[in-house]
C-alpha cells in the first residue's frame, strides 16, 4: 500500500473566484516518491483531525507570510500575510502530526510554519533585519547550503550543496526541539530537523531530477510507510 500524504492548500484566485491551490510540483514529487497526495484546505479542527487520522504523513507547503502575532511580534511594513485560517491550519496540523509521531516535511513557508509552531520566531524582512545579508550571497536564487556534521542533512547532501531558495523571511530564533541542519553562505538557517521531521527553506520539489533533492521525498515516504 502507498502512504497518504496530507498537503496543505494555499489561497489563490481563479479568475474572479477565490480558490485553494497546491502547486503541481508538490503533488508530482509525492507521487514520484510513492505516496498518495491528499490536498487539505483550512477547516474546523475536528475535520482537520479526521483528515489527519487518514494520512500517514504531512507536507507543509510554501505560501505567503505568517501572521507575526503568532510569534509575538508587530507586523513589519513588508509583511504580506496569508489568510489567518491558513496559519491556524498549519499550526494545528503540525502539532497534531507531531503528537502522533507522523512524519512531517516542510518546504519554504513550511519551515517557517514549523519553526513558529515549535515556539520560534522569524525575520520578517531579511534585507532590513538581517545585518550579514549581502547582495552577492543569500539574495541569489541559487546558492550554497552548508550542512551541520552528524545531521540528516549532511547524510543526504554532504558538507555543502547547491539549492534554489527565494524568500524574504526566514528563521530567527530556533523553535524548541528543532536542530539546525543547514545554513546558507551568509548564515541564514535553510534546513532544520527534529523527531520524525525535516524542513527546508528551498524548493526541492522543483529539483527532483537531482538525486539528493529527490531523496528528501523518497526518505519521507519511506518513513510514512513505517507508520502504516
Amino acid at each position: 500500500m502507498k502512504p497518504r500524504i496530507l498537503i496543505t492548500a494555499r489561497e489563490c484566485m481563479n479568475g474572479d473566484n477565490p480558490a485553494w491551490q497546491v502547486n503541481k510540483a508538490y503533488t508530482e514529487a509525492i507521487i514520484k516518491a510513492g505516496g498518495i497526495p491528499v490536498i487539505c484546505p483550512p477547516q474546523a479542527l475536528e475535520q482537520l483531525e479526521i483528515i489527519g487520522d487518514l494520512c500517514e504523513g504531512m507536507l507543509v507547503t510554501g505560501g505567503d507570510d505568517l501572521e507575526p502575532s503568532l510569534y509575538n511580534q508587530p507586523k513589519h511594513p513588508t509583511t504580506v500575510c496569508a489568510d489567518y485560517a491558513l496559519d491556524k491550519m498549519d499550526m494545528e496540523l503540525i502539532s497534531y502530526f507531531y503528537k502522533f509521531r507522523k512524519p512531517i516535511l516542510g518546504i519554504c513557508r513550511g519551515i517557517q510554519s514549523i519553526n513558529v509552531a515549535f515556539g520560534g520566531t522569524l525575520y520578517q524582512d531579511l534585507p532590513s533585519e538581517y545585518v550579514p545579508m549581502r547582495e552577492d550571497g543569500h539574495s541569489k536564487t541559487e546558492h550554497l547550503v552548508y550542512f551541520e556534521k552528524g545531521t540528516y542533512g549532511e547524510q543526504v547532501f554532504g558538507k555543502v550543496f547547491m539549492v534554489n531558495s527565494y524568500h524574504h523571511q526566514a528563521i530567527k530564533a530556533l523553535g524548541n526541539g528543532l536542530t539546525v541542519s543547514g545554513v546558507s553562505e551568509d548564515g541564514i538557517i535553510e534546513a532544520v530537523e527534529g523527531r520524525d521531521l525535516f524542513a527546508v527553506q528551498w524548493h526541492p520539489e522543483k529539483l527532483v531530477d537531482v538525486e539528493e533533492h529527490m531523496r528528501l521525498f523518497v526518505d519521507f515516504i519511506d518513513m510514512c510507510k513505517e507508520r502504516m
